[in-house]
């Protein structure tokens, strides 16, 4: 399954979605709900080094908040677009990058 610049859209209302705070959160819920156990995810979404809402646009995240909400998922690979090159590790000091995750789910949540 994957999920390729999606998450960070959902609740904004900048495509005709409801205005949900928890947008994203509850898009992960649902993703964690559908995948089988062993089953691969892979998303990508913004990160910086703190969670923020650009409202109607998109919200960005912390590479921890990330971990945290797949905190049950094992990490598989992890790399990070920052100024056009893709690089292994996340680099806090960025104001913006995009990271790309390769989960696996290991239990049925």
């Amino acid at each position: 399954m994957s999920s390729i610049c999606v998450l960070e859209h959902i609740g904004l209302g900048r495509y005709g979605d409801k205005i949900d705070a928890q947008g994203t959160e509850n898009a992960i819920k649902e993703i964690k709900r559908v995948l089988k156990p062993f089953g691969n995810l892979y998303i990508s979404v913004p990160v910086s080094n703190q969670n923020i809402v650009y409202f109607n646009a998109h919200r960005v995240f912390s590479k921890n908040y990330i971990l945290t909400l797949f905190k049950n998922f094992k990490l598989i690979e992890e790399k990070y677009i920052y100024d056009g090159n893709l690089c292994e590790n996340y680099d806090p000091k960025h104001k913006f990058g995009i990271g790309l995750f390769h989960f696996q789910k290991l239990i049925n949540e």
